[in-house]
């Protein structure tokens, strides 16, 4: 197996994936010094910062789809998703030809197509039979986490890793957008901390649901440090990439 690691990147529309996967990239190619591979999964993307070495749209294209099939935006990435998922052997083929240490893998910007839908269980498995995989749930800061938006948001990242079966760590992107500095101080971003909020928040039942969301994080992930970060400033990449291999390494040895 000639990769090491995948690190697959899901996520919100508009919260940076793909701005993170090539900061991350880079990052550990100049720091660890370790080859990278880049795999692009969404069909729908117009330009990458990075060149893929892997791109889903040398198979099919959203655009192409909404041309040919007279479907609209949503249905045209929904519907490529599928048509990618049934070209898994093929996709596997190509993926295994390739060389490196650790693979980072980009996924589509409309998450809800490749979690909740049967195409992205099955295009992880194929990830997975080329590196063994970690993922990262990437939530974009500036859509106000506070209290029960943090629980909501830091919840995905389990009903990630409970939909993929995959171990999924919950990241902070963006935070040099952040003006209120105050803001990562109070919520770095420790669990106990968003819990206090909640108690601050108290709205009653909703309150209680999101605690209840909290506790389950607690219990569940493999590992319930959030790692504030920015793809703009490289921020935070090192703890990303420690946190990682923490999820990786369950007996905690970076070594």
């Amino acid at each position: 197996m000639a990769f090491t690691l995948a690190i697959v990147f899901i996520g919100p529309a508009g919260s940076g994936k793909t701005s993170l996967s090539k900061a991350l990239g880079e990052w550990i190619e100049k720091n660890e010094g370790l080859r990278v591979a880049y795999v692009n999964l969404d069909p729908a993307v117009e330009i990458l910062p990075y060149v893929p070495h892997f791109d889903a749209r040398t198979i099919v294209r959203a655009r192409d789809l909404m041309v040919r099939e007279g479907l609209g935006p949503n249905g045209a990435i929904v519907r490529s998703i599928d048509l990618l998922a049934e070209k898994s052997a093929t996709i596997y083929r190509r993926l295994a030809r390739l060389k490196g240490d650790i693979l980072i893998v980009d996924t589509p910007g409309q998450s809800e197509s490749f979690i909740f839908r049967p195409a992205g269980p099955k295009l992880l498995r194929v990830i997975r039979r080329v590196a063994p995989a970690v993922g990262v749930y990437v939530t974009d800061p500036t859509l106000g986490l506070r209290g029960t938006e943090a629980a909501i948001a830091l919840m995905m990242s389990l009903v990630t890793q409970l939909r993929l079966d995959l171990d999924t760590v919950p990241v902070i992107n963006k935070i040099d957008l952040i003006e209120n500095k105050e803001f990562m101080e109070t919520y770095h971003l420790e669990l106990s901390e968003v819990k206090k909020e909640l108690e601050r928040e108290n709205r009653g039942v909703l309150t209680d649901i999101a605690t209840g969301f909290i506790e389950l994080l607690e219990q569940y992930m493999q590992s319930v440090r959030v790692v504030a970060v920015s793809a703009t400033t490289g921020e935070g990449l090192d703890e990303l990439y420690k946190l990682v291999h923490e999820t990786f390494c369950t007996c905690g040895d970076l070594s």
